[in-house]
């Protein structure tokens, strides 16, 4: 397997068994060269395989559309090229809140099961993932519930579906044609009857994604890729359109992405990225100059005080 499906895997059960997710073109690039489970790619949007750790701080500028005010952390720790270890965490009104994942593996380099811990160590989810004979994972269950995953011959994802307590609460289906591809999601009512379609239509350069009403496609939004293969502008209905640029390293991995809404208000994601060979990127992107880029103001202070308190409340390794 490799550390590339690892990855992934270790996404599905912390992130797409509760729910589907918009799919950004990088689903599209895997999906094409027919990468296991390719779809969770999303979740690290990392293009190298020598990464260490990355430390992910997101920015934005909520309720006050001039300053960065509002903050959280992510850290991700990896070994040989597997995501072996993440954490989510943040300040929030003063209190500290904390996830931690953990991954446990066989030694058939398969991922059976992954932990998440509230930060008294508790644990909140166990996740078990279920192969078959060629490698491929098949099912994933915890007690949100199960996700079921089909392939074709030529090993290539067809179809998921995510049912809870029994019952089938959505599924997608994909159809490949050459380099293009299409995702239909169904959104299941309790009685097993869809309530709701959607379509994306991938290209090389353009993800296109439709409603379905009455047998209609009607458009809904359409997002434009960079040449990293990283999402670029959505426009669409109401509060969908988005702009988003990025600032690279030199080995192709975002070190700061800043997306601004429709209303003006901006997010702002900084990655310190460290490397197998002890090169550290992103280390430029300070606070005070993504403000500056941003042409917002910054309060330090606040922000000295996030990051002493996250240092002085998070587990010590």
């Amino acid at each position: 397997m490799t550390w590339i499906s690892k990855m992934m895997i270790v996404s599905v059960v912390t992130r797409l068994l509760s729910c589907e997710q918009t799919c950004c073109q990088i689903e599209y690039t895997q999906l094409a060269e027919g990468d296991q489970i390719p779809y969770l790619l999303q979740k690290y949007e990392l293009k190298n395989n020598n990464v260490l750790t990355v430390e992910k701080t997101e920015y934005n500028s909520y309720r006050d559309k001039s300053k960065l005010n509002r903050y959280a952390t992510s850290y991700f720790v990896f070994n040989e090229g597997y995501l072996e270890n993440f954490r989510e965490e943040k300040v929030n009104g003063g209190r500290y809140q904390m996830l931690e994942t953990s991954s446990l593996w066989d030694s058939g380099n398969r991922l059976p099961q992954v932990y998440t811990y509230h930060r008294n160590g508790t644990v909140q989810y166990k996740d078990s993932l279920i192969y078959d004979n060629q490698d491929r994972m098949i099912k994933a269950s915890s007690l949100s519930g199960l996700l079921d995953l089909i392939y074709d011959e030529d090993n290539k994802l067809i179809e998921k579906s995510y049912s809870r307590d029994g019952n089938k609460e959505w599924t997608t289906k994909y159809v490949y044609d050459g380099q293009e591809l299409e995702r239909e999601e169904f959104y299941m009512h309790k009685t097993g009857e869809p309530v709701m379609s959607l379509i994306s239509r991938f290209r090389e350069s353009e993800t296109t994604q439709y409603n379905i009403k009455n047998g209609e496609e009607e458009l809904s939004r359409t997002i434009t890729v960079n040449d990293h293969g990283d999402d670029l502008k959505t426009t669409g209905k109401l509060r969908v359109t988005r702009d988003l640029s990025y600032e690279y390293d030199e080995r192709g991995n975002w070190v700061l992405r800043v997306d601004k809404s429709k209303d003006g208000q901006y997010y702002a994601t900084h990655r310190e990225i460290t490397y197998k060979d002890g090169t550290i990127t992103g280390e430029e992107w300070t606070p005070e100059k993504i403000a500056e880029k941003l042409n917002l103001t910054y309060d330090k202070a606040a922000y000295d005080a996030y990051r002493a308190e996250l240092k002085s409340k998070r587990p010590q390794s």
